[in-house]
């Protein structure tokens, strides 16, 4: 999170993060936070807890700060390796959002 650390990034995408994530600022980066609005994990990645995280990120960090819902997909098998915690039968959707971020802050491709 120091200065210096964050000029080798060009950007970072947080997908269904974990519930315990902490990240504390100032912070100067393009910021995606990609979640399924149905994950079944939720004991470990709810939705509800990305988007605060995100809330409280988009306070402090000056650059562009994004929070993207996914929709679509399959559930099934074990949550926490498939279904809509890892987009499945939604991966067009959840790329379409990082091609989308990542064209948005002309980082590089």
């Amino acid at each position: 999170m120091s200065p210096d650390n964050q000029k080798l990034l060009a950007g970072v995408i947080f997908s269904g993060s974990r519930n315990e994530t902490s990240i504390d600022g100032p912070l100067n980066l393009p910021i995606l936070f990609l979640h399924h609005e149905d994950d079944a994990n939720g004991r470990w990645t709810s939705y509800s807890n990305a988007e605060s995280l995100y809330k409280k990120v988009k306070v402090f960090n000056k650059g562009p700060t994004q929070f993207s819902a996914v929709h679509g997909g399959d559930t099934g098998g074990d949550p926490s390796t498939s279904g809509h915690h890892m987009y499945e039968g939604s991966f067009d959707e959840a790329a379409n959002y990082i091609w989308n971020f990542i064209f948005k802050q002309n980082l590089p491709k």
